[in-house]
């Protein structure tokens, strides 16, 4: 069986290795290819993404642009993406199932699907126009990605979507195809690696909380930073803060103890997570957020805001804590954790074995193998 798996929309190998989170994102695959199936990825990279061709066995790598100019605008960016898909033919065998990585950059693969009149599985780590929506961006921009990820949807023979939350949206705002199927797989966590450290706690920084994300308005940081300034707590946030949001800037205005961390390969997370006693995340709003995961298959004690995406991963109160979206209730919960060490690792034990039960990585394979069986299958009858 071969699978090709286009990227989303200007993404490449090298973005994923610049984000540290390269491994993460190739595990999957390389567990798959070790199952027999040829798996091909078709990034938006140049020649550079070809320092990972020979790495790993049974993974072809294709970058859209490489030797070709990649346009800086957008439009014209996306235009050329679609051409290029074409060319894909010349250097790649006929595969017997595409996959999207995204909806952004679906319509690449949706191309490949005409192409080859082979299966289309999409995959939605989120749903975009749920996010632009939650996001509250102009009409105009919500029109248009509706418009994209309707052709998305629509093309599809199966889709895959993060939680029930995103499968019921998806029904409700998207006319799919009478045979098209859509599945819940959520994001997975490697539970061999992200696990409590052996012989009991590290913990460090025991009076420093941690998060991690993009300084955007979507994680909500300002009411993480004035929270943390009402109390006796320090945080660090590993971001890269080049978003929409200042944090150095929050911090200063209210007078919080922050330290802004660089980005950490993904292998390397496992020993962070395990410095810290708490790891806290106050999104406006999650799709099926990966760092909160890998914190409980860490045993850390989490702490959430009461939002969609979030409230959908911890139970309160078995799990970890979910709050309301003001500082005081994040300070108290902080406050109530740090304050006992045994409510903390009950909480702890508790998120691992939720993530070791519910999210790990084997089970993601058992399960997507399965359906790239059942889909090239129902294609040959």
């Amino acid at each position: 069986m071969r699978i090709v798996l286009v990227f989303s929309h200007n993404v490449s190998l090298e973005t994923w290795a610049s984000a540290g989170i390269l491994n993460r994102e190739v595990s999957i695959y390389r567990r798959i290819a070790e199952e027999g199936v040829e798996v091909v990825f078709v990034t938006y990279g140049d020649e550079t993404d070809y320092h990972w061709q020979n790495m790993w066995r049974g993974i072809t790598i294709v970058p859209l642009f490489a030797g070709r100019r990649k346009f800086r605008s957008k439009v014209l960016l996306w235009l050329h993406s679609l051409l290029l898909a074409y060319r894909v033919r010349l250097v790649v065998p006929h595969p017997d199932l595409i996959k999207t990585n995204q909806i952004v950059g679906g319509l690449v693969a949706v191309q490949m699907k005409m192409m080859w009149q082979e299966p289309l599985l999409v995959r939605c780590g989120y749903d975009p126009y749920q996010f632009a929506l939650n996001g509250k961006l102009n009409s105009m921009k919500s029109l248009l990605i509706r418009w994209y990820s309707y052709i998305v949807y629509r093309s599809a023979d199966r889709i895959h979507v993060a939680s029930e939350r995103d499968a019921t949206f998806v029904r409700r705002r998207y006319s799919l195809r009478k045979n098209c199927d859509i599945e819940v797989r959520p994001n997975w966590v490697d539970t061999a690696l992200f696990k409590a450290p052996v012989g009991g706690r590290v913990e460090p920084m025991q009076d420093r909380v941690l998060a991690i994300g993009r300084a955007v308005d979507q994680k909500n940081f300002q009411l993480m930073i004035e929270a943390i300034g009402l109390g006796p707590y320090g945080i660090d946030i590993i971001s890269d803060d080049d978003g929409s949001v200042s944090l150095e800037e929050t911090a200063k205005q209210f007078s919080a103890d922050v330290r802004i961390l660089a980005r950490v390969p993904h292998q390397d997370l496992p020993t962070v997570y395990c410095c810290y006693p708490i790891y806290l995340i106050t999104s406006r709003f999650e799709g099926h957020p990966k760092s909160l995961l890998e914190a409980m298959a860490c045993a850390r004690a989490v702490v959430g805001t009461r939002v969609p995406g979030i409230e959908q991963v911890i139970d309160d109160e078995q799990t970890g804590l979910l709050v309301e979206e003001t500082p005081t209730a994040v300070q108290k919960a902080i406050h109530r954790l740090m304050s006992d060490v045994a409510l903390r690792e009950q909480l702890g034990r508790a998120a691992r074995e939720e993530i070791r039960q519910k999210f790990s990585l084997d089970d993601a394979v058992s399960q997507e193998l399965e359906a790239y069986r059942n889909l090239v299958d129902r294609d040959m009858h």
